[in-house]
């Protein structure tokens, strides 16, 4: 029997920094971080599965880009998942 489990928290440390493009102003603040959006196929993994995640950041320009290879991934619970560098979370 395949056992079937809820993957609830993948916590996703970003150290992200917003870098600029085309001309610079020295009046203009650089965009800033305002939230992280965190996502993959589905909400249920299947014992020996394993799901890429997303990683997408919201800037205060209003602007999104992924950020996924930006991240620092970890889950917060390794005996019901793990989160390889490259955002794979894997059954353990």
């Amino acid at each position: 029997m395949r056992r079937a489990f809820m993957v609830s928290v993948v916590a996703v440390t970003a150290f992200l920094s917003a870098c600029g493009g085309g001309s610079q102003s020295t009046s203009s603040a650089p965009p800033v971080l305002q939230s992280l959006q965190v996502s993959g196929a589905s909400n249920q993994l299947t014992v020996g599965q394993t799901q890429q995640m997303k990683a997408t950041g919201a800037y205060s320009t209003g602007s999104s880009q992924d950020v996924t290879s930006s991240a620092t991934w970890a889950s917060s619970d390794n005996t019901v998942a793990t989160v390889t560098a490259g955002a794979l979370l894997v059954d353990p």
